[in-house]
């Protein structure tokens, strides 16, 4: 793809081909102005650091998977034709990463996604494709959002699928539960804000938190995704509408098996608890009283909830 880069201004200071830095660059970048401040310098893994700021990205249709292709994954096929390489000497051959990233841009424009005020931050150590040895932090948040296409977006790279998975998890859970007016289904997922949170060790991707809200929606995920083994383990707490002076009272939906196709079932006695928690002025009341109320709504509620799905639990 063409990229029109254009009064670029900064210095670069090269110590020898394995330790090359600048200062902060600035320049045009696709008619949008940008600046930039890196680090390269390699030893026992290669060691990257940058910040990157960016008026307006766009970014026309490409095809993600001929981009993206996984140089890893040539590897592996030429391993199964002449299993001639043992896993320890493939490990020794494995470049990794130490990555630091602190990357704003204003507004991002594709094909898949619409974003504004866009701010990602990563530090991760031994970071390769497979995220097999990676660990350390991301998280990123961003307001004003359209997905239009979540797995195409996802397919970009492991880093896109560590972002995006609870999105994509809320989004079949909530296809699941039937919340067909909700602007996290039908496809094209809107939100006001996403703010997410993630710890990285060893494969696993611990989710800390992966905050969704919009006028129709507010979600709340938490759990953890195993990267290397396929395998998740993600509680999703989802309100329809704002959060009111009632506070933050869920549906909780519980999410487990393959990350390619998780199971999802309904916590129902936490979705009651979550439904009928008391207020302050309510927490005054008589412990037997309020304990008959709660019997005499539990069943209303039950129903309610049952109704929000095809199957009841």
């Amino acid at each position: 793809m063409k990229q029109d880069l254009k009064d670029v201004t900064g210095t670069v200071t090269i110590k020898s081909l394995k330790d090359i830095y600048t200062d902060k660059w600035t320049g045009i970048l696709n008619s949008s102005p940008c600046n930039l401040t890196f680090a390269y310098k390699k030893e026992k893994n290669t060691n990257l650091d940058l910040v990157f700021y960016m008026k307006k990205f766009t970014l026309e249709d490409i095809d993600f998977e001929k981009l993206f292709e996984s140089k890893d994954e040539n590897k592996e096929e030429v391993k199964e034709e002449n299993n001639v390489q043992t896993d320890q000497t493939q490990n020794q051959n494995i470049e990794r990463y130490n990555l630091k990233a602190d990357i704003t841009i204003d507004q991002i424009e594709n094909n898949v996604l619409t974003a504004n005020d866009f701010n990602l931050k990563v530090d991760i150590k031994d970071f390769d494709s497979s995220f097999e040895k990676a660990q350390g932090t991301l998280s990123f948040s961003t307001k004003n959002d359209e997905i239009r296409d979540i797995d195409k977006l996802m397919a970009t790279s492991k880093i896109m699928k560590v972002m995006f998975t609870s999105l994509k998890i809320v989004q079949k859970a909530f296809d699941f539960a039937k919340l067909d007016n909700t602007n996290i289904t039908n496809g094209i997922i809107k939100c006001d804000i996403i703010n997410a949170q993630y710890d990285i060790q060893d494969g696993v991707v611990s989710i800390v938190k992966s905050d969704i809200d919009s006028d129709l929606t507010v979600v709340r995920a938490t759990g953890k995704t195993d990267l290397l083994k396929d395998a998740i383990d993600v509680k999703i707490q989802a309100q329809i509408g704002k959060t009111g002076s009632k506070g933050f009272k869920p549906l909780v939906i519980k999410v487990k098996g393959p990350l390619s196709d998780p199971s999802y079932k309904l916590d129902v006695l936490s979705s009651i608890a979550s439904i009928m928690s008391s207020s302050g002025t309510d927490a005054q009341e008589d412990s037997a009283s309020k304990e008959k109320d709660i019997a005499n709504k539990a069943g209303n509620v039950v129903k309610t909830i049952g109704s929000l799905f095809k199957k009841g639990e």
